[in-house]
């Protein structure tokens, strides 16, 4: 890696801690680690491996679906498809579909009150969609 790489990783390594401890602010930490010591480490490998699963299952099609028209699409490029579109997921405004808070302040929502709508419930509205 060239020296500016590992400028943006470590860039990258920093910003990512800090979301992570702000998204923490809130949480009562003593909680947490009673959670993670009766976390059944088991299942959540079989998680993880889930995951890597998908994300190699669909760089595989992409790999197939892309070499027809591009012979050079190598398989790094591929893999780079599913995590590259995982990460927009992860931060596009309507990821968690069309649900509204229930609480509180909801990180992108302002305060909600009860009876307030949210941005998707204008668009129901208008559509004839009903649904709760």
């Amino acid at each position: 890696m060239s020296r500016k790489n590992w400028v943006v990783l470590i860039l990258m390594l920093v910003a990512g801690a800090g979301i992570f401890a702000f998204s923490l602010r809130n949480t009562d930490l003593h909680q947490l680690s009673i959670d993670l010591a009766n976390l059944n480490w088991g299942w959540f490998g079989v998680a993880v491996l889930c995951i890597c699963l998908y994300l190699g299952l669909e760089g595989g099609v992409t790999k197939l679906f892309m070499a027809d028209r591009y012979p050079d699409f190598s398989w790094k490029n591929a893999m780079r498809v599913p995590l590259v579109e995982q990460l927009f997921n992860g931060y596009s405004l309507f990821h968690r579909g069309p649900t509204r808070p229930t609480s509180g302040d909801a990180p992108g929502w302002g305060r909600w009150r009860p009876g307030q709508l949210g941005p998707l419930d204008e668009v129901r509205r208008l559509s004839g969609d009903d649904r709760n």
